[in-house]
């Protein structure tokens, strides 16, 4: 079973998930774990949230950089930071290999809470 990397991380305080290229679901199993990312990452009402247009042109998704905005995140009362959290450990454990036949390695930085990810980012240069 060929190993997928995924990285995991809040983007401009929403949540971004990057993954190498996959072949191998059929359409509904792809939906279907679309919609358990939505689930895992704490929104009780995944038909709500809809991943970011991101496409270089516009034109859509690009659905191996997925991105829910920050104002989905708000809206539905998701904190960014442990839906991150909570992803990393799906995308780590063994459900997804068990429903989807997916094995992935997350990688990426850690992010452990709030207050390091604001720390990281206020910290002046030496």
């Amino acid at each position: 079973m060929k190993v997928i990397p995924v990285a995991i991380a809040v983007v401009d305080g929403g949540i971004g998930i990057n993954w190498h290229a996959f072949d191998g679901l059929p359409e509904q199993g792809f939906k279907d774990l679309l919609r358990e990312i939505k689930l895992v990452a704490g929104f009780p009402h995944p038909d709500t949230v809809r991943f970011r247009r991101n496409k270089d042109d516009g034109s859509g998704v690009d659905w191996y950089r997925l991105r829910i905005a920050s104002d989905d995140c708000q809206v539905n009362g998701v904190s960014s930071y442990e839906a991150v959290l909570n992803l990393r450990r799906f995308f780590a454990g063994p459900e997804i290999t068990e429903r989807w036949g997916l094995k992935c390695e997350v990688v990426g930085v850690s992010v452990s809470d709030r207050t390091s990810a604001r720390a990281a980012k206020t910290r002046s240069p030496a």
